[in-house]
């Protein structure tokens, strides 16, 4: 098995390139360069991004704590609460 992949190895290396190999550097050295234009365009917006973390956050914490509060002074809404306004026996009793 090993003599037949070495020759195989062999004949592979003999063989000529199937694609014209010539523009390679060009167009790795432009991707690079592209990639590293995206980067500083993608660093230039780190500080807009920072600013619309921050303002969901205070938005999150604001409506967080505000549901908080809610719950806090909100009456027992349970089916055998003492203080429920739409109860059956209040509606009645106040007609």
């Amino acid at each position: 098995m090993k003599n037949d992949l070495d020759s195989w190895m062999a004949e592979l290396a003999a063989m000529p390139p199937d694609r014209n190999l010539g523009g390679l550097e060009a167009r790795i050295s432009g991707d690079i360069t592209r990639l590293r234009q995206q980067n500083r365009a993608i660093s230039a917006l780190t500080p807009a991004r920072y600013i619309a973390l921050s303002v969901a956050l205070l938005i999150g914490a604001f409506a967080g704590g505000a549901m908080a509060v809610s719950v806090i002074r909100a009456p027992a809404l349970d089916t055998f609460a003492v203080g429920t306004d739409l109860a059956p026996s209040t509606l009645l009793a106040g007609a």
